[in-house]
């Protein structure tokens, strides 16, 4: 009998060891927009997550849109207060130009800045936060309202602008 259970143990298959998936989003970075101006007012707020997915590094992105506009449509000559919102998505594995967003992200945080508010504008402030485990906020935050995250931020929506989905990615 002895002999079966050792025979058993060295003719059974191995298990390979692999990571866990991990189904909870980590944040690594938030890029808030507030403010405005000329009647205009934004809170956009985009957080850009990665996901464990066995050894594999999917990063998942979640834009909350708002915009209040004080005369975004006229009834019988007359302005009318509007507000939008919408929630939009992007997967990486959906997405190509992302990876080479965040790299230009990375020499962007190097760059020398200036003041973060110069004079009077109606341009919305551009944050920028990174986190470290688990949501935790990390000691970096950059805000300016003009300067290279700013123009970083507006060559990357354009880029971004095929890979928004509205509906969350099934796939995470």
């Amino acid at each position: 009998m002895w002999i079966a259970v050792v025979f058993g143990a060295f003719a059974a298959p191995q298990i390979a060891s692999s990571p866990p998936f991990n189904h909870r989003p980590a944040e690594q970075l938030a890029i808030i927009e507030s403010g405005g101006g000329l009647g205009i007012d934004v809170q956009n707020t985009t957080i850009f997550s990665t996901m464990n997915r066995g050894g594999t590094i999917t990063w998942f992105v979640e834009r909350n849109s708002n915009e209040s506009n004080w005369c975004g449509r006229t009834d019988n000559g007359k302005c009318v207060s509007t507000r939008k919102s919408s929630m939009d998505w992007i997967d990486s594995r959906e997405c190509p130009p992302l990876r080479g967003v965040l790299a230009q992200l990375q020499t962007v945080r190097t760059k020398e800045r200036g003041s973060a508010h110069p004079w009077v504008s109606d341009t919305p402030l551009l944050s920028l936060l990174t986190f470290k485990d688990r949501g935790q906020l990390a000691t970096e935050r950059l805000s300016e309202y003009m300067g290279p995250l700013v123009d970083w931020w507006r060559a990357a929506q354009e880029q971004l602008k095929p890979c928004w989905i509205k509906v969350r990615p099934w796939k995470l």
